[in-house]
């Protein structure tokens, strides 16, 4: 009895494990582009009222989520735009601190 006991509950554990994790992908697939499209538009903005060292902190902050946005949905075309502009980031940050 006590071992039919815990193979039922192992499974109810995998069960709310990956109710869990599908979630927590459900939340970011849904919501990962908007609050990148945020940091990418504040970054802009700082930008143009040159607000410097934070615009390259809040613009990066938003290439990285939409790049990982591209690599969940696997669009080619949002991680070669964005993808592409770490590298430019991780340059600003070198010269910042470097």
């Amino acid at each position: 009895m006590l071992k039919i006991h815990s193979i039922y509950n192992s499974h109810i554990l995998k069960d709310l494990k990956k109710n869990h994790l599908g979630g927590i992908m459900n939340f970011i697939k849904q919501y990962l582009k908007w609050i990148s499209t945020f940091f990418v538009l504040t970054g802009i903005l700082l930008t143009n009222l040159n607000i410097y060292p934070l615009n390259i902190f809040s613009h990066g902050l938003g290439v990285v989520g939409w790049t990982c946005a591209g690599i969940i949905n696997k669009d080619k075309a949002i991680m070669t735009n964005f993808g592409l502009q770490i590298p430019l980031f991780a340059l600003g940050y070198i010269k910042l601190f470097f």
